[in-house]
Formats: C-alpha cells, structure tokens, sequence
C-alpha cells in the first residue's frame, strides 16, 4: 500500500491509501534464472537471463537467443550508443551489435575488467573496480580501446565505485566522494567540473539509477539520496531505521519504474530480505514484498515503454507487466499491510477508545472465488508493535454492494496504540481514511 494522491471525481480527500500493483506474466523466457538487466533498443528489447541475452519482439514478445556470457548471476551494468549495446558484469565486457543482432566479447587487450558503464558524448566509459580509473572507447564502438585513453577522478584518493550519465555530464561516484565530469576539446576529451567535489560516498554500486530525469542511489552512511544540480538531498528519513539494521549496503540493488505516470525508486536489500519504494510525486515510502515467503519483492530490474512497465524476476526468467487492476504476484494475491500513526493522548493519560471506522473503497467483490465477499482484518498493538492484538474482521462488500460500514467497537483503553489493516483477497485495495472516536481517562 502506499500514499496516492486521489482523483476521483467528486472526492473529497486529498490522498488516498492505493495498493500496489500486481506482477501479470508478460513473458517466460523459459530459464530458471536471474534477470539481471532489462534494456530498449529502437527494434527490440534485450533481457540478460543468467548468463544468456535474449533478444524480443516487443508486440509479438517473441525470444531469440542471441549468446552467452561468462557469468551467471549478479546485476549486469550497460549503456547504450546508436549501433551498439555495452554490458558489464565486471570481469568481462560485452557488445550486442544492433544491426548484425550479435553478441561479442570485448577482446582488446588495453581494456582492463571493467566495473561498470556509461555512454556519455559518443564514448563508452568505463570504471575498473579497486582503482580511481576510467577508461574511455574509440568513438560509437565499444570494442576499441586505447590503453593510454584513461583519467583519473583526482578531487581525493578513493576509489571509483560507478560512474553514470546525466544531463549532458559525467558524474564520477567513489567510496568518499562523487565529481562531475564534461566533454571538451582537450587532448583528453573530459575534463572535472571545478568547484562540483561533494564529500559524499556510494555505498552500494548498484544502487544508482534513473528516473523522471532525477538520479538516486544510496551513499556510505546507507542514506537514499537525490542529486540535484551539483547537490544531493537526503529521502530515507522515514526508513533509515530500517536501512540501518540491514547487514551490508554494497549488495544493494536499486532501478526505477514508471508507474501511474510517475517515478517509483525501488532498493532491495537481498541480505536482509526487504523491498523499498520511493514515491518520487509524493516524496513517500512505502514496502514491497512478494509472499509466501514475505520477503523482498521479485522485481530486480524494469525497463518502460509508452505505458508498459516490465521488471525482470530474480529467480525465475519471468517478466512481469505491472499493473494496478491485477492482484496477483507471480501467481500469489498480493497481500497488504496498512499502519496509522501511533495514537496517544499527549498529556499521558490513557485514551478510551469508543470507535474505529475505515472508509474504504467498497463493492469490490469477485463473482466467485476467493474475494468473493474480500474481508479487511483489523489488529491493534499498545506496545509500538511489539506484540499485537486478536485479529477482527469486517466485509469490504460483495460486488456492488457500496453500503457496508467497516466499524470496530469498542477497544478498550490504552496509553499508546497503534492499528494495522490488512487483506488477502485479490481485489481492488483503496483506503480513503480512518477515523477513531476516544476520550481521555483521568483516573
């Protein structure tokens, strides 16, 4: 579930609660693998399923299997320039020639194995693990390579973690710092931006993408960061509790969706099993997760066209199309989990609570089956969830049935309290508000 703002007609809230949408199978590339990277060429797109490029037809979603590379697992970085894609996977590079439709491994010897790369004034540019170095191609071909034809990000002695294009500049991101790189008429055809040094750390490699012309990527202290301008602002305030108990943040795998005509950052922690989302309209987060084992979510990379957006599985080679009339992930209702604020008297007296009512979008309900009649369950904890209460649940209504109350009374006392709603029913998930009737108790 996360925050939406509500354009129904005649409505009267501001936000609603939306649920997320559903994975619907879009394609089975038929490997039990990862997809490690999602790419749109004008004629095809381009899917790395463990250690296979599968090239498909966009309309008619048929697959061909173009080649292979030397590894099987772990996030595949690329770019692209008119004739040609380029894949990293950090010990080889790799280049899908878009008019022959093959695949060749880069075999110049003056390239080293490169970490990652970007695509930045007719010129590959690629990072190499453990060093301050990038290296640059011969002009629109990334299978020349000139040994002298690299530079160093020189503002401190860290090492180079990634690199990414945006808006016509280079930005050079390290372990301590990231710099800002643009082209010239120099010997050398980049040269650092002065005065654009920001004292800023990536923490996870894989963690930097882009969306809705923003960049975002999480730094050394495990914070979620926009870049704007030669500047970056903080956006995980809300969930830097939870991104401090991960174990690592270098495994961390970050991409963006285009959803409801907007931005999503997606960063998955595969170490502790947890997806978050970040809602670039609303500035909100909200979680992901994909049961039944109610960890992190299956989308590990995602790739837009029109109003078309596929993540790539994991586990399993499946594509997925999101979409928010669809209410199942790979074959699972998509089950949902709703919190308020933790609701106290302010003056430390315990609260009567009388009356909770949640208005909810209503008449949901399927023909037949499971959400039939869909049901909302209610729980309540008084201990800032560490423990919780019995669950009670209301009826969301039958098919057109828009009349039902969804009321829970009375609830007792307590000094602190928090509500969660939650549901399991495959069926359209709208929470429009909840109000809560109490008194204090003076006694």
């Amino acid at each position: 579930m996360f925050l939406d703002v509500d354009t129904q007609a005649g409505s009267t809230a501001a936000y609603v609660v939306r649920g997320t949408p559903g994975s619907k199978l879009w394609l089975d590339s038929g490997l039990q693998a990862e997809v490690r990277a999602l790419v749109k060429t004008p004629l095809f797109w381009l899917a790395v399923v463990g250690n296979t490029l599968v090239e498909i037809q966009r309309g008619t979603k048929v697959t061909t299997t173009i080649g292979t590379i030397e590894t099987s697992s772990g996030v595949i970085k690329w770019d692209q320039c008119p004739t040609q894609v380029m894949f990293v996977d950090g010990i080889h590079g790799y280049i899908y020639d878009k008019t022959s439709r093959t695949l060749t491994t880069i075999s110049d010897d003056d390239l080293p194995a490169p970490s990652t790369v970007s695509f930045i004034a007719s010129r590959f540019v690629v990072t190499i693990a453990g060093t301050g170095l990038f290296y640059i191609s011969a002009l629109n071909n990334g299978l020349v390579w000139d040994a002298l034809d690299y530079a160093t990000a020189e503002a401190r002695a860290d090492n180079l973690v990634t690199s990414i294009a945006d808006h016509d500049e280079l930005l050079m991101m390290g372990t301590d710092t990231i710099e800002w790189w643009r082209a010239t008429t120099s010997p050398f055809p980049f040269a650092k931006v002065q005065g654009s040094t920001q004292e800023i750390g990536i923490g996870a490699k894989d963690s930097v993408a882009r969306g809705d012309n923003v960049l975002f990527f999480l730094d050394s202290n495990g914070m979620a960061r926009t870049i704007q301008g030669y500047n970056s602002i903080v956006i995980s305030q809300d969930i830097q509790h939870q991104i401090s108990k991960w174990p690592q943040l270098s495994d961390v795998i970050g991409f963006t969706t285009t959803e409801r005509g907007r931005a999503f950052y997606v960063i998955t922690s595969p170490s502790a099993g947890q997806t978050f989302v970040y809602d670039a309209m609303t500035k909100k987060w909200h979680r992901r997760a994909s049961f039944p084992s109610n960890g992190k979510w299956r989308g590990n990379c995602a790739v837009t066209e029109s109003l078309l957006t596929v993540v790539g599985d994991y586990e399993n080679g499946r594509l997925y199309e999101l979409d928010y009339d669809y209410y199942y992930d790979n074959g699972e209702a998509v089950k949902w989990i709703a919190d308020t604020f933790e609701v106290k008297s302010g003056d430390d007296h315990s609260l009567i609570h009388h009356r909770l009512e949640l208005r909810i979008e209503q008449g949901v309900g399927l023909i037949t089956g499971q959400g039939e009649e869909p049901l909302v369950w209610m729980v309540y904890s008084n201990d800032s969830g560490k423990t919780w209460s019995n669950d009670i649940f209301k009826s969301m209504g039958k098919e057109g049935a828009y009349q039902e109350r969804l009321r829970w009374q009375p609830l007792g006392r307590a000094l602190y309290r928090r509500y969660r709603f939650f549901g399991s029913d495959p069926v359209k998930r709208v929470l429009i508000s909840s109000t809560l009737e109490a008194t204090a108790c003076r006694n």
